[in-house]
């Protein structure tokens, strides 16, 4: 399955809404108002007020490749982190970072975060690695894609793909000022689910 993180609520009235199942083209009936309606104010929605029952919910991708990243440069350090970047670690595609792990991982990810603004004891040369593998794979990333694009215009040319070839073009390779503005994002990223875990009480919850 496609990755995904999430927290869920621990509100006392965590039950979904009677109306929110999935309806098939229209709305549930008795409901007054549109599908569209239906879909911004009800759909997966909980008594409580969250969606799917859940405080946050994204794509943890950045932050998961960075864990891959930190379990290869700094091996036996940064536990939590490497336990998220490690699918050996998860148990039929989940991972649950406990409340308590959760701290831990708010700490590593403050080391980081000092160590990137040129603070803190961790080694240059690693926080140098580390930045230039994920620059690495950024540069792959935008490889692979235009190759693609040059395939699906050879294949089929359209005004939209070559809007986004052109668009690539304009915006060129990433750099490693972009890299490191990423590096950050993603560790805000883990920082927000670990906020989450610890304000509900409940785990964060990895899918691979």
């Amino acid at each position: 399955m496609g990755k995904w993180a999430e927290v869920h609520c621990s509100c006392p009235n965590r039950r979904p809404l009677p109306d929110s199942g999935f309806p098939w083209g229209e709305p549930p009936r008795g409901y007054k108002g549109t599908l569209e309606e239906w879909e911004q104010t009800k759909k997966h929605m909980f008594e409580c007020g969250h969606r799917n029952g859940v405080v946050i919910e994204f794509w943890p991708g950045e932050f998961i490749y960075l864990g891959y990243l930190i379990g290869r440069i700094f091996p036996g350090e940064f536990e939590i982190f490497q336990r998220a970047g490690d699918w050996r670690c998860y148990d039929d595609e989940l991972l649950l970072i406990e409340p308590a792990d959760a701290e831990l991982w708010l700490m590593e990810i403050d080391e980081l975060e000092r160590a990137l603004n040129g603070f803190g004891n961790l080694p240059y040369q690693k926080m140098n690695k580390l930045i230039l593998e994920f620059f690495r794979s950024e540069l792959g990333r935008e490889h692979d894609l235009k190759e693609r694009l040059d395939q699906i215009a050879a294949e089929m040319p359209f005004a939209p793909i070559n809007s986004i070839k052109e668009n690539l073009e304009r915006d060129g390779f990433p750099d490693l000022g972009s890299t490191m503005e990423k590096i950050r994002g993603a560790l805000t990223d883990a920082a927000q689910f670990c906020r989450a875990g610890i304000e509900t009480g409940n785990p964060v919850r990895l899918l691979w």
